[in-house]
Order: C-alpha cells, then sequence, then structure tokens
C-alpha cells in the first residue's frame, strides 16, 4: 500500500505527521484510465525481500526531515550527503514558508517510482527538493523586492533563512485502480485529502495534497 507523508514545522520545533492520500492518473488512450491512489496510513519498517532495504516509515522521515531544517537554516543544501536508502518511497515534494506564504516549491521523483520494491535514496531526493525550493524562493524574494516600497527587505534568502518554515512530503508508491469514465473520479478524488499524479507516455506531473 502507497502512502504519504506530510512533515511541518521549524528548525527550532520540527513535527512530523502522515496525512493525505495521492491519486495517480495515468493516460492509456482512449479504451482506459488507470488511476492509483497513495493512501494515508503509518506503517512498521519492512525489509524488502531482495535488498533487505526498510520500507519509508515514519523513523525515516524524521530522520531526514531533522537533517533538512538545518540546510534550510543555513539556506543552502549540500552538494552531498550521506544515503538513507528505502523502498516504497515515489516523491518528495518541499514547500518553503515565511509567516506562512510559501516562498519556494520544488519536488524530485525516483528513479522508478510506480516500480515494487525499488530503492531510493529519501536523503538525496529531500536535497534536491530543498535545493530546488531554495532557488524558488530566492526567484520569490528578488521579485518581491522589486515590488517592496521598503527598501530595508531582504535580498537574499540567507538573510531570512532562520525563519523559514519547512514543509515536507513523501509520496509512496501509488496503486492502481481503474476507473470507467472521468464521472467515478469524485468518488475516488477528495479535494486536500488526495494527491494527483498525472502519467501521460510517461510523461508524469505530481500534485500533492498538503501544497495549499
Amino acid at each position: 500500500m502507497a502512502h504519504n507523508t506530510l512533515a511541518s514545522g521549524t528548525s527550532r520545533n520540527p513535527q512530523v505527521r502522515f496525512e493525505g492520500r495521492m491519486l495517480l492518473c495515468r493516460n492509456m488512450g482512449l479504451r482506459s484510465l488507470l488511476i492509483a491512489v497513495i493512501m494515508a496510513s503509518v506503517s512498521s519498517s519492512m525489509a524488502a525481500a531482495d535488498h533487505h532495504v526498510a520500507k519509508l516509515d515514519l523513523p525515516a522521515a524524521q530522520q531526514a526531515y531533522a537533517v533538512a531544517t538545518n540546510w534550510v537554516a543555513r539556506g543552502e543544501a549540500p552538494t552531498e550527503t550521506f544515503a538513507l536508502p528505502v523502498t516504497d518511497l515515489a516523491a518528495v515534494h518541499v514547500t518553503l514558508r515565511l509567516e506562512g506564504l510559501a516562498l519556494g516549491r520544488a519536488s524530485a521523483v525516483a528513479e522508478q517510482p510506480l516500480k515494487p520494491n525499488a530503492e531510493a535514496d529519501a536523503l538525496e531526493l529531500l536535497r534536491i527538493a530543498v535545493m530546488r525550493s531554495l532557488r524558488d524562493a530566492q526567484h520569490t524574494l528578488t521579485n518581491m523586492k522589486r515590488r517592496a516600497t521598503n527598501r530595508h527587505m531582504a535580498d537574499t534568502i540567507q538573510q531570512i533563512a532562520p525563519m523559514l518554515q519547512l514543509e515536507v512530503q513523501f509520496a509512496r508508491r501509488p496503486q492502481p485502480i481503474k476507473l470507467t469514465s472521468f464521472a467515478d473520479l469524485p468518488n475516488q478524488f477528495v479535494i486536500n485529502y488526495h494527491g494527483l499524479m498525472l502519467d501521460n507516455q510517461g510523461k508524469r506531473a505530481w500534485v500533492f495534497p498538503g501544497s495549499a
């Protein structure tokens, strides 16, 4: 069963919670529509049969989140980090907020997000997502500076980094559900509770439930 994890909080007061579902839609042509749901629940760590790598669980998510808060507090992600291999991890999404305002958002997707028991480096995916979100936040800050009348507004993301709130969502491998038509979609999709992944011949787009 695939899962979605949302971690939120600041570097001083980190919190991790599990919530939401994610819905995957794959374009199979005119004949059918394949949909997969990433269910939300907490599961115990289980070893993969072949590689003996544990599935993504709450302790692993907390460990990755704790490391990432230090990166965000510095306003810079490292060029490399230690490995945190897990299975059942499809993607990671990061949101950086300042007093509730979303300054930066970014995602990183595993190489084989739909393959059963595929191994992924949770911390490396998170590092990439944090790096991209910091760049996005800097771009947002620069645009705000251009429009602002306050000359004392920060110029760089590093100046406000200690005040940023980090939100992380971990998407587990989707589980397929077949729909006969789009009319069935309201029975499977709930806004702010489900996420959505669209797959059109390998071109994928992700929408995470905690990204409002």
